[in-house]
Protein backbone atom coordinates (compact mmCIF):
# COMPACT_ATOMS: atom_id res chain seq x y z
CA UNK A 1 0.00 0.00 0.00
CA UNK A 2 2.60 2.53 1.08
CA UNK A 3 4.72 1.69 -1.94
CA UNK A 4 1.80 2.51 -4.26
CA UNK A 5 1.18 5.73 -2.40
CA UNK A 6 4.83 6.73 -2.59
CA UNK A 7 4.90 6.00 -6.33
CA UNK A 8 1.79 8.09 -6.97
CA UNK A 9 2.98 10.86 -4.67
CA UNK A 10 6.41 11.07 -6.30
CA UNK A 11 4.88 11.63 -9.74
CA UNK A 12 2.30 14.01 -8.31
CA UNK A 13 4.97 16.12 -6.62
CA UNK A 14 6.89 16.45 -9.88
CA UNK A 15 3.74 17.57 -11.67
CA UNK A 16 2.88 19.98 -8.87
CA UNK A 17 6.31 21.59 -9.16
CA UNK A 18 5.48 22.42 -12.76
CA UNK A 19 1.80 23.22 -12.30
CA UNK A 20 0.74 24.01 -8.75
CA UNK A 21 3.81 25.93 -7.70
CA UNK A 22 3.95 27.79 -11.01
CA UNK A 23 0.26 28.70 -10.75
CA UNK A 24 0.62 30.13 -7.27
CA UNK A 25 3.84 31.97 -8.11
CA UNK A 26 2.10 33.58 -11.09
CA UNK A 27 -0.82 34.50 -8.84
CA UNK A 28 1.49 35.95 -6.18
CA UNK A 29 4.04 37.75 -8.35
CA UNK A 30 2.12 38.59 -11.55
CA UNK A 31 -1.61 38.72 -10.92
CA UNK A 32 -1.38 40.28 -7.45
CA UNK A 33 1.36 42.67 -8.61
CA UNK A 34 -0.39 43.95 -11.76
CA UNK A 35 -4.01 44.02 -10.57
CA UNK A 36 -5.25 46.26 -7.81
CA UNK A 37 -6.63 44.78 -4.61
CA UNK A 38 -10.19 45.32 -5.87
CA UNK A 39 -9.42 43.69 -9.25
CA UNK A 40 -7.83 40.72 -7.50
CA UNK A 41 -10.99 40.57 -5.42
CA UNK A 42 -13.04 40.22 -8.64
CA UNK A 43 -10.99 37.17 -9.63
CA UNK A 44 -11.38 35.68 -6.16
CA UNK A 45 -15.14 36.30 -6.46
CA UNK A 46 -15.16 34.28 -9.72
CA UNK A 47 -13.36 31.42 -7.99
CA UNK A 48 -15.70 31.60 -5.01
CA UNK A 49 -18.87 31.35 -7.13
CA UNK A 50 -17.36 28.54 -9.24
CA UNK A 51 -16.10 26.46 -6.32
CA UNK A 52 -19.22 26.85 -4.19
CA UNK A 53 -21.62 26.06 -7.05
CA UNK A 54 -19.60 23.24 -8.57
CA UNK A 55 -19.01 21.79 -5.13
CA UNK A 56 -22.70 20.99 -4.82
CA UNK A 57 -22.24 18.36 -7.55
CA UNK A 58 -18.74 17.16 -6.67
CA UNK A 59 -18.87 16.64 -2.91
CA UNK A 60 -19.75 13.09 -1.99
CA UNK A 61 -19.80 12.00 -5.63
CA UNK A 62 -16.00 11.92 -5.80
CA UNK A 63 -15.66 9.46 -2.91
CA UNK A 64 -18.70 7.46 -4.04
CA UNK A 65 -17.21 7.03 -7.50
CA UNK A 66 -13.96 5.70 -6.05
CA UNK A 67 -15.67 2.96 -4.03
CA UNK A 68 -18.11 2.21 -6.89
CA UNK A 69 -15.29 1.84 -9.43
CA UNK A 70 -13.28 -0.49 -7.19
CA UNK A 71 -16.35 -2.65 -6.56
CA UNK A 72 -16.91 -3.00 -10.34
CA UNK A 73 -13.40 -2.84 -11.71
CA UNK A 74 -14.28 -4.85 -14.80
CA UNK A 75 -17.18 -2.74 -16.07
CA UNK A 76 -15.48 0.37 -17.42
CA UNK A 77 -18.33 1.48 -19.67
CA UNK A 78 -20.87 1.60 -16.83
CA UNK A 79 -19.34 4.44 -14.86
CA UNK A 80 -18.00 6.26 -17.94
CA UNK A 81 -21.52 6.48 -19.36
CA UNK A 82 -22.80 7.72 -16.02
CA UNK A 83 -20.12 10.40 -15.84
CA UNK A 84 -20.90 11.65 -19.36
CA UNK A 85 -24.59 12.06 -18.51
CA UNK A 86 -23.88 13.61 -15.10
CA UNK A 87 -21.42 16.19 -16.44
CA UNK A 88 -23.54 17.03 -19.46
CA UNK A 89 -26.64 17.62 -17.32
CA UNK A 90 -24.79 19.99 -14.97
CA UNK A 91 -23.32 21.90 -17.94
CA UNK A 92 -26.76 22.35 -19.54
CA UNK A 93 -28.39 23.56 -16.30
CA UNK A 94 -25.79 26.22 -15.54
CA UNK A 95 -25.38 27.25 -19.16
CA UNK A 96 -29.09 28.12 -19.22
CA UNK A 97 -28.77 29.86 -15.84
CA UNK A 98 -25.95 32.04 -17.20
CA UNK A 99 -28.12 33.07 -20.17
CA UNK A 100 -31.07 33.88 -17.90
CA UNK A 101 -28.95 36.01 -15.53
CA UNK A 102 -26.99 37.87 -18.21
CA UNK A 103 -27.10 41.58 -17.45
CA UNK A 104 -28.51 41.04 -13.95
CA UNK A 105 -25.34 39.95 -12.15
CA UNK A 106 -21.65 40.79 -12.55
CA UNK A 107 -19.59 39.44 -15.45
CA UNK A 108 -17.34 37.33 -13.14
CA UNK A 109 -20.48 35.66 -11.78
CA UNK A 110 -21.79 34.88 -15.29
CA UNK A 111 -18.44 33.43 -16.36
CA UNK A 112 -18.31 31.32 -13.21
CA UNK A 113 -21.72 29.81 -14.01
CA UNK A 114 -20.56 29.00 -17.55
CA UNK A 115 -17.55 27.16 -16.12
CA UNK A 116 -19.49 25.06 -13.58
CA UNK A 117 -20.43 22.17 -15.88
CA UNK A 118 -17.00 21.69 -17.51
CA UNK A 119 -15.30 22.09 -14.12
CA UNK A 120 -17.48 19.41 -12.49
CA UNK A 121 -16.94 17.02 -15.39
CA UNK A 122 -13.15 17.46 -15.36
CA UNK A 123 -12.82 17.07 -11.59
CA UNK A 124 -14.86 13.85 -11.54
CA UNK A 125 -13.10 12.63 -14.67
CA UNK A 126 -9.76 12.98 -12.91
CA UNK A 127 -11.26 10.93 -10.07
CA UNK A 128 -11.89 8.11 -12.57
CA UNK A 129 -8.27 8.22 -13.76
CA UNK A 130 -7.01 8.38 -10.16
CA UNK A 131 -9.15 5.42 -9.08
CA UNK A 132 -7.55 3.32 -11.82
CA UNK A 133 -4.11 4.79 -10.98
CA UNK A 134 -3.78 6.20 -14.52
CA UNK A 135 -1.24 8.84 -13.60
CA UNK A 136 -0.51 9.98 -17.16
CA UNK A 137 -4.13 10.77 -17.97
CA UNK A 138 -4.91 12.46 -14.64
CA UNK A 139 -1.80 14.60 -14.55
CA UNK A 140 -1.97 15.31 -18.27
CA UNK A 141 -5.29 17.11 -17.81
CA UNK A 142 -3.99 18.81 -14.68
CA UNK A 143 -0.99 20.08 -16.65
CA UNK A 144 -3.23 21.36 -19.43
CA UNK A 145 -5.46 23.31 -17.04
CA UNK A 146 -2.66 24.75 -14.97
CA UNK A 147 -0.28 25.67 -17.77
CA UNK A 148 -3.05 27.27 -19.81
CA UNK A 149 -3.89 29.57 -16.91
CA UNK A 150 -0.31 30.32 -15.87
CA UNK A 151 1.12 30.92 -19.33
CA UNK A 152 -1.99 32.86 -20.37
CA UNK A 153 -1.62 35.25 -17.43
CA UNK A 154 2.11 35.60 -18.01
CA UNK A 155 1.65 36.50 -21.68
CA UNK A 156 -1.62 38.43 -21.72
CA UNK A 157 -1.90 40.23 -18.37
CA UNK A 158 1.17 42.48 -18.77
CA UNK A 159 -0.27 43.67 -22.10
CA UNK A 160 -3.98 43.75 -21.21
CA UNK A 161 -4.26 44.84 -17.59
CA UNK A 162 -7.88 43.81 -17.06
CA UNK A 163 -9.47 41.97 -14.13
CA UNK A 164 -11.15 39.51 -16.54
CA UNK A 165 -7.87 38.21 -18.02
CA UNK A 166 -7.25 35.60 -15.25
CA UNK A 167 -10.88 34.49 -15.59
CA UNK A 168 -10.64 34.04 -19.37
CA UNK A 169 -7.41 32.08 -18.91
CA UNK A 170 -9.18 29.80 -16.41
CA UNK A 171 -12.00 29.19 -18.91
CA UNK A 172 -9.47 28.44 -21.67
CA UNK A 173 -8.06 25.59 -19.59
CA UNK A 174 -11.38 24.20 -18.35
CA UNK A 175 -13.83 24.21 -21.27
CA UNK A 176 -11.57 22.73 -24.01
CA UNK A 177 -10.21 20.26 -21.46
CA UNK A 178 -13.73 19.05 -20.67
CA UNK A 179 -14.42 18.43 -24.37
CA UNK A 180 -11.18 16.45 -24.75
CA UNK A 181 -12.00 14.36 -21.69
CA UNK A 182 -15.54 13.69 -22.96
CA UNK A 183 -14.10 12.53 -26.28
CA UNK A 184 -11.76 10.10 -24.50
CA UNK A 185 -14.55 8.72 -22.31
CA UNK A 186 -16.88 8.32 -25.29
CA UNK A 187 -14.28 6.28 -27.18
CA UNK A 188 -13.57 4.09 -24.16
CA UNK A 189 -17.27 3.51 -23.53
CA UNK A 190 -17.82 2.49 -27.15
CA UNK A 191 -14.90 0.07 -27.03
CA UNK A 192 -16.40 -1.46 -23.89
CA UNK A 193 -19.86 -1.87 -25.40
CA UNK A 194 -19.24 -2.46 -29.10
CA UNK A 195 -20.53 0.01 -31.70
CA UNK A 196 -22.27 2.33 -29.27
CA UNK A 197 -22.85 2.87 -25.55
CA UNK A 198 -25.42 0.67 -23.89
CA UNK A 199 -28.66 2.26 -22.60
CA UNK A 200 -28.11 4.29 -19.47
CA UNK A 201 -30.47 4.09 -16.50
CA UNK A 202 -28.88 6.41 -13.91
CA UNK A 203 -31.35 5.34 -11.22
CA UNK A 204 -31.47 1.67 -12.23
CA UNK A 205 -30.34 -1.23 -10.01
CA UNK A 206 -26.80 -1.19 -11.48
CA UNK A 207 -26.23 2.24 -9.88
CA UNK A 208 -28.06 1.57 -6.61
CA UNK A 209 -24.87 1.15 -4.58
CA UNK A 210 -23.47 4.40 -5.98
CA UNK A 211 -26.48 6.45 -4.85
CA UNK A 212 -26.67 4.61 -1.54
CA UNK A 213 -23.10 5.52 -0.56
CA UNK A 214 -23.49 8.99 -2.10
CA UNK A 215 -26.34 10.14 0.15
CA UNK A 216 -24.49 10.31 3.50
CA UNK A 217 -21.33 11.53 1.77
CA UNK A 218 -23.30 14.27 -0.02
CA UNK A 219 -24.67 15.51 3.31
CA UNK A 220 -21.13 15.44 4.71
CA UNK A 221 -19.88 17.19 1.60
CA UNK A 222 -22.47 19.95 1.84
CA UNK A 223 -21.46 20.56 5.43
CA UNK A 224 -17.79 20.57 4.38
CA UNK A 225 -18.58 22.98 1.56
CA UNK A 226 -20.33 25.32 3.98
CA UNK A 227 -17.41 25.19 6.37
CA UNK A 228 -14.89 25.64 3.61
CA UNK A 229 -16.47 28.68 2.03
CA UNK A 230 -18.38 30.39 4.83
CA UNK A 231 -15.37 32.56 5.65
CA UNK A 232 -15.02 33.71 2.04
CA UNK A 233 -18.76 34.27 1.63
CA UNK A 234 -19.00 36.41 4.77
CA UNK A 235 -15.84 38.33 3.84
CA UNK A 236 -17.14 38.84 0.30
CA UNK A 237 -20.44 40.23 1.55
CA UNK A 238 -19.29 42.23 4.57
CA UNK A 239 -15.99 43.73 3.42
CA UNK A 240 -14.72 45.77 0.49
CA UNK A 241 -13.29 44.12 -2.61
CA UNK A 242 -9.87 45.40 -1.51
CA UNK A 243 -10.12 43.53 1.82
CA UNK A 244 -11.37 40.46 0.01
CA UNK A 245 -8.35 40.76 -2.26
CA UNK A 246 -6.02 40.84 0.76
CA UNK A 247 -7.66 37.74 2.19
CA UNK A 248 -7.48 36.11 -1.24
CA UNK A 249 -3.75 36.81 -1.32
CA UNK A 250 -3.36 34.95 1.98
CA UNK A 251 -5.48 32.07 0.67
CA UNK A 252 -3.16 31.79 -2.33
CA UNK A 253 -0.21 31.04 -0.07
CA UNK A 254 -2.32 28.74 2.11
CA UNK A 255 -3.47 26.79 -0.95
CA UNK A 256 0.14 26.43 -2.11
CA UNK A 257 1.03 24.92 1.26
CA UNK A 258 -1.96 22.58 1.22
CA UNK A 259 -1.17 21.15 -2.24
CA UNK A 260 1.24 18.45 -1.00
CA UNK A 261 -1.33 17.45 1.60
CA UNK A 262 -4.04 17.19 -1.06
CA UNK A 263 -1.79 15.00 -3.21
CA UNK A 264 -1.49 12.42 -0.44
CA UNK A 265 -5.16 12.76 0.46
CA UNK A 266 -6.38 12.14 -3.10
CA UNK A 267 -4.33 8.97 -3.48
CA UNK A 268 -5.12 7.54 -0.06
CA UNK A 269 -8.82 6.66 -0.56
CA UNK A 270 -8.43 4.53 -3.72
CA UNK A 271 -5.40 2.78 -2.23
CA UNK A 272 -7.13 2.17 1.12
CA UNK A 273 -10.24 0.96 -0.74
CA UNK A 274 -8.23 -1.51 -2.82
CA UNK A 275 -6.18 -2.90 0.10
CA UNK A 276 -8.31 -2.76 3.25
CA UNK A 277 -6.22 -5.32 5.10
CA UNK A 278 -3.19 -3.02 4.93
CA UNK A 279 -4.94 0.03 6.40
CA UNK A 280 -3.70 -0.24 10.04
CA UNK A 281 -0.02 -0.49 9.11
CA UNK A 282 -0.26 2.13 6.34
CA UNK A 283 -2.19 4.49 8.63
CA UNK A 284 0.48 4.42 11.33
CA UNK A 285 3.34 4.96 8.87
CA UNK A 286 1.57 7.88 7.21
CA UNK A 287 0.83 9.55 10.55
CA UNK A 288 4.53 9.52 11.42
CA UNK A 289 5.63 10.77 7.99
CA UNK A 290 3.03 13.53 7.84
CA UNK A 291 3.80 14.84 11.32
CA UNK A 292 7.45 15.21 10.39
CA UNK A 293 7.12 16.71 6.92
CA UNK A 294 4.10 19.01 7.10
CA UNK A 295 5.14 21.02 10.18
CA UNK A 296 8.47 21.65 8.41
CA UNK A 297 6.59 22.88 5.33
CA UNK A 298 4.53 25.19 7.55
CA UNK A 299 7.61 26.73 9.11
CA UNK A 300 9.24 27.02 5.69
CA UNK A 301 6.32 28.99 4.25
CA UNK A 302 6.19 31.33 7.24
CA UNK A 303 9.95 31.85 6.93
CA UNK A 304 9.92 32.88 3.27
CA UNK A 305 6.69 34.90 3.45
CA UNK A 306 8.45 38.20 4.36
CA UNK A 307 10.85 37.59 1.47
CA UNK A 308 7.91 37.19 -0.93
CA UNK A 309 6.43 40.45 0.31
CA UNK A 310 9.65 42.26 -0.52
CA UNK A 311 8.93 41.79 -4.24
CA UNK A 312 7.69 44.89 -6.09
CA UNK A 313 4.71 46.55 -4.44
CA UNK A 314 3.53 43.44 -2.59
CA UNK A 315 4.87 44.77 0.70
CA UNK A 316 2.81 47.95 0.37
CA UNK A 317 -0.37 46.01 -0.40
CA UNK A 318 -0.01 42.96 1.84
CA UNK A 319 2.74 43.78 4.34
CA UNK A 320 0.61 42.97 7.42
CA UNK A 321 -0.51 39.49 6.32
CA UNK A 322 2.06 37.29 8.15
CA UNK A 323 -0.13 36.81 11.21
CA UNK A 324 -3.22 36.14 9.04
CA UNK A 325 -1.28 33.35 7.32
CA UNK A 326 0.31 31.99 10.50
CA UNK A 327 -3.00 31.19 12.20
CA UNK A 328 -4.42 28.75 9.59
CA UNK A 329 -0.94 27.41 8.82
CA UNK A 330 -0.55 26.39 12.47
CA UNK A 331 -3.26 23.71 12.10
CA UNK A 332 -1.97 22.09 8.89
CA UNK A 333 -0.60 19.08 10.87
CA UNK A 334 -4.13 18.50 12.21
CA UNK A 335 -5.39 18.27 8.63
CA UNK A 336 -2.55 15.88 7.80
CA UNK A 337 -3.87 13.42 10.40
CA UNK A 338 -7.65 13.88 10.50
CA UNK A 339 -8.04 13.10 6.79
CA UNK A 340 -6.33 9.75 7.38
CA UNK A 341 -8.91 8.86 10.03
CA UNK A 342 -11.77 9.98 7.77
CA UNK A 343 -10.39 8.10 4.75
CA UNK A 344 -9.80 4.88 6.66
CA UNK A 345 -13.36 5.06 7.97
CA UNK A 346 -14.81 5.53 4.47
CA UNK A 347 -12.70 2.77 2.96
CA UNK A 348 -13.90 0.35 5.64
CA UNK A 349 -17.58 1.13 4.94
CA UNK A 350 -18.46 3.76 7.56
CA UNK A 351 -19.40 6.90 5.54
CA UNK A 352 -21.83 8.03 8.25
CA UNK A 353 -18.90 8.99 10.47
CA UNK A 354 -17.91 11.64 7.95
CA UNK A 355 -21.48 12.85 7.61
CA UNK A 356 -22.02 13.20 11.36
CA UNK A 357 -18.65 14.92 11.91
CA UNK A 358 -19.22 17.45 9.10
CA UNK A 359 -22.77 18.26 10.14
CA UNK A 360 -21.83 18.90 13.78
CA UNK A 361 -18.83 20.94 12.66
CA UNK A 362 -20.88 23.23 10.46
CA UNK A 363 -23.43 23.79 13.24
CA UNK A 364 -20.65 24.94 15.56
CA UNK A 365 -18.25 26.65 13.19
CA UNK A 366 -20.57 28.75 11.00
CA UNK A 367 -21.98 30.94 13.80
CA UNK A 368 -18.50 31.19 15.32
CA UNK A 369 -17.09 32.30 11.96
CA UNK A 370 -19.76 34.96 11.48
CA UNK A 371 -19.06 36.37 14.94
CA UNK A 372 -15.28 36.32 14.50
CA UNK A 373 -15.35 38.00 11.10
CA UNK A 374 -17.89 40.57 12.26
CA UNK A 375 -15.72 41.59 15.21
CA UNK A 376 -12.17 41.12 13.91
CA UNK A 377 -12.35 41.38 10.11
CA UNK A 378 -9.58 39.56 8.27
CA UNK A 379 -8.02 38.45 11.56
CA UNK A 380 -11.37 36.85 12.37
CA UNK A 381 -11.33 35.12 8.98
CA UNK A 382 -7.92 33.61 9.78
CA UNK A 383 -9.12 32.52 13.22
CA UNK A 384 -12.28 30.99 11.75
CA UNK A 385 -10.27 29.03 9.17
CA UNK A 386 -8.09 27.54 11.89
CA UNK A 387 -11.05 26.91 14.19
CA UNK A 388 -12.85 24.86 11.52
CA UNK A 389 -9.92 22.44 11.26
CA UNK A 390 -9.74 21.95 15.02
CA UNK A 391 -13.49 21.42 15.40
CA UNK A 392 -13.72 18.93 12.54
CA UNK A 393 -10.70 16.98 13.78
CA UNK A 394 -12.24 16.62 17.23
CA UNK A 395 -15.54 15.46 15.69
CA UNK A 396 -14.05 12.95 13.23
CA UNK A 397 -11.76 11.49 15.89
CA UNK A 398 -14.75 11.09 18.19
CA UNK A 399 -16.88 9.20 15.66
CA UNK A 400 -14.13 7.12 14.05
CA UNK A 401 -12.92 6.06 17.51
CA UNK A 402 -16.08 3.93 17.81
CA UNK A 403 -14.90 1.74 14.92
CA UNK A 404 -11.11 2.22 14.96
CA UNK A 405 -10.13 3.09 18.54
CA UNK A 406 -6.52 1.91 18.24
CA UNK A 407 -5.79 4.00 15.15
CA UNK A 408 -7.39 7.14 16.56
CA UNK A 409 -5.50 6.74 19.84
CA UNK A 410 -2.23 6.32 17.94
CA UNK A 411 -2.89 9.45 15.86
CA UNK A 412 -3.89 11.69 18.77
CA UNK A 413 -0.95 10.57 20.92
CA UNK A 414 1.44 11.78 18.21
CA UNK A 415 -0.49 14.81 17.04
CA UNK A 416 -0.43 16.58 20.42
CA UNK A 417 3.39 16.78 20.80
CA UNK A 418 3.70 17.72 17.13
CA UNK A 419 1.38 20.69 17.61
CA UNK A 420 3.17 21.77 20.78
CA UNK A 421 6.46 21.90 18.89
CA UNK A 422 5.03 23.72 15.87
CA UNK A 423 3.02 26.25 17.88
CA UNK A 424 6.00 26.99 20.09
CA UNK A 425 8.14 27.65 17.02
CA UNK A 426 5.54 29.94 15.40
CA UNK A 427 5.03 31.86 18.64
CA UNK A 428 8.79 32.37 18.97
CA UNK A 429 9.01 33.64 15.36
CA UNK A 430 6.20 36.12 16.07
CA UNK A 431 7.60 37.39 19.39
CA UNK A 432 11.20 37.65 18.23
CA UNK A 433 10.25 39.36 14.97
CA UNK A 434 11.98 38.89 11.62
CA UNK A 435 10.59 35.39 10.92
CA UNK A 436 12.68 35.28 7.73
CA UNK A 437 15.72 34.97 10.05
CA UNK A 438 14.47 32.97 13.03
CA UNK A 439 12.55 30.50 10.86
CA UNK A 440 15.82 28.92 9.67
CA UNK A 441 16.56 28.09 13.31
CA UNK A 442 13.06 26.89 14.13
CA UNK A 443 12.97 24.28 11.35
CA UNK A 444 15.90 22.16 12.60
CA UNK A 445 14.69 22.80 16.16
CA UNK A 446 11.36 21.16 15.28
CA UNK A 447 13.16 18.14 13.80
CA UNK A 448 15.09 17.72 17.04
CA UNK A 449 11.89 18.11 19.08
CA UNK A 450 10.10 15.52 16.93
CA UNK A 451 12.95 13.07 17.51
CA UNK A 452 12.83 13.66 21.27
CA UNK A 453 9.09 12.97 21.51
CA UNK A 454 9.33 9.91 19.26
CA UNK A 455 7.63 11.18 16.10
CA UNK A 456 10.34 9.71 13.89
CA UNK A 457 13.49 7.62 13.97
CA UNK A 458 16.40 7.26 11.53
CA UNK A 459 15.40 3.68 10.73
CA UNK A 460 11.93 4.82 9.63
CA UNK A 461 13.37 7.42 7.26
CA UNK A 462 15.75 4.82 5.81
CA UNK A 463 12.80 2.45 5.26
CA UNK A 464 10.83 5.13 3.37
CA UNK A 465 13.84 6.12 1.29
CA UNK A 466 14.49 2.51 0.28
CA UNK A 467 10.93 2.16 -1.01
CA UNK A 468 11.16 5.39 -2.95
CA UNK A 469 14.37 4.14 -4.63
CA UNK A 470 12.72 0.83 -5.53
CA UNK A 471 10.09 2.72 -7.51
Amino acid sequence: MLRQLLSYTAVAFLVQIVTGVLTKLVELFVVAEILSQAELGAYRHFLLVLEVTAGLFIVGMDHSLVTYIHARAGNLGRYLRFLLLYGGTVAAIFGLAALALKGRVSVPTILALVAVGPFVFMELGKIVFRSRLEKRAEFGFLLFQSLTWSLGCLVVLPRVQDELVPIWCALAGTIPGAFMMAWIFTRRSRRENGKGPAPLRPFGPEYASLWRSWRPLWVAGLAFLGNQHVVNIVVDRSMTRADFGRWGFVLTALTLLQRPLLIVQRATLPIFSAAKEEIPDGFRKLVRINLLLFPLLCLGVLTVWPLILSYGTLGEKYGDTWIYLALPVAVIPVMAVEFLAATASMALGHPKNNRDAHVLTVLINVPCSILLIGHYGILGAALATALYVLIFASMIFRFVARDLPDLVGFAVARLVPSLLGLWGAIYAMHVLGRPEVWGWIMMPSYVIWARIVGLWSPSQLVWVWQRIRRR
